[in-house]
């Protein structure tokens, strides 16, 4: 019975410990403007200004960023990424970001299917910004990753 219950202390404070200390960071920001004030760095410079319902989780091990935002003509964040030397590919944006204990389901089912229209460029930091619009939903997404 004691080896039961020191088992499971050890276990429910394992979770306590590690949990707290995702490296999965998740921000929320009503419009542009709080985006643009808070989020450090890990949106890429295609918000529009009409930009809301603005999710980003990124990772602080590696710095891979997800984020989705609403507006009303997704064509602006495309020209903006044109702007940034992006161009054409087709594929998928990116599979849904995973954490254990994390729902990231914001994340749409049609960035991680193959599709056209896909945008790409490179950051000065060197890493891969891709960029997808669903116009229906009036919805843009982008992942950078380090590849």
């Amino acid at each position: 019975m004691r080896r039961v219950l020191l088992v499971g202390a050890i276990v429910v404070t394992t979770i306590a410990c590690v949990g707290p200390f995702s490296e999965m960071v998740e921000n929320n920001y009503p419009n542009a403007a709080a985006a643009r004030a808070g989020a450090g760095g890990f949106l890429p410079d295609i918000l529009t200004a009409d930009a809301t319902d603005i999710r980003e989780v990124h990772d602080i091990d590696t710095n891979e960023t997800w984020g989705c935002f609403k507006t009303a003509n997704p064509s602006l964040a495309l020209a903006a990424a044109t702007r940034l030397n992006a161009q054409p590919f087709t594929g998928s944006l990116s599979e849904r970001p995973a954490e254990m204990f994390r729902d990231f389901s914001w994340w749409p089912d049609s960035m991680t299917r193959p599709r056209q229209g896909l945008l790409e460029w490179r950051e000065a930091t060197g890493f891969r910004v891709r960029l997808a619009a669903d116009e229906d939903a009036d919805l843009v997404c982008f992942h950078r990753d380090g590849h």
